[in-house]
């Protein structure tokens, strides 16, 4: 369990904060607090692109593999949010690498978010991601794909059978 100061956990009881640069590793902790989780990521969201920033360089780099599940999407959550907004290259990148991540979720939340994100940069992964047997993944790719394939993915969807689940 992640041990949280006082001065933090009154800063997240206020609907406004924003966290500043030198507290992001501390509210990322928290992502996975059965308490504070949705207060932590709304205060991420706040933060912005520096925050997202931030998430993408650490997405790979979680401390505990039983957190990684937890934390994870909603870093992708927060990259996919800020990606919508801003044409940073490394926010893309990292959403791909979540797209390839073991935690079923973190999957599909980055399947979700390169959809929204209006990338068509986004397609090739997203294509690669059809021969997938996880019904839900499927349906976010299919729905992403949607909102940002081309020509490729149409030919492609067409070509898709449904699972048989």
């Amino acid at each position: 369990m992640v041990t949280v100061s006082e001065d933090l956990r009154r800063a997240l009881q206020d609907p406004g904060y924003t966290p500043p640069r030198r507290a992001f590793a501390e509210v990322v902790a928290l992502l996975a607090h059965p308490e504070l989780a949705e207060r932590a990521e709304r205060a991420l969201l706040s933060a912005g692109l520096p925050a997202a920033s931030y998430a993408a360089e650490n997405l790979n780099r979680e401390p505990a593999a039983d957190d990684a599940s937890e934390t994870a999407p909603a870093l992708v959550r927060l990259i996919g949010r800020a990606a919508r907004a801003h044409d940073a290259p490394e926010l893309l990148a990292a959403l791909n690498r979540a797209l390839r991540s073991s935690h079923a979720e973190t999957r599909r939340q980055a399947a979700m978010a390169l959809g929204k994100s209006g990338r068509r940069e986004a397609e090739a992964a997203l294509l690669a991601c059809l021969d997938t047997t996880d019904p839900k993944l499927l349906r976010s790719v299919v729905e992403a794909l949607g909102k940002v394939g081309g020509d490729a993915a149409l030919a492609r969807l067409r070509t898709l059978r449904p699972p048989e689940t």
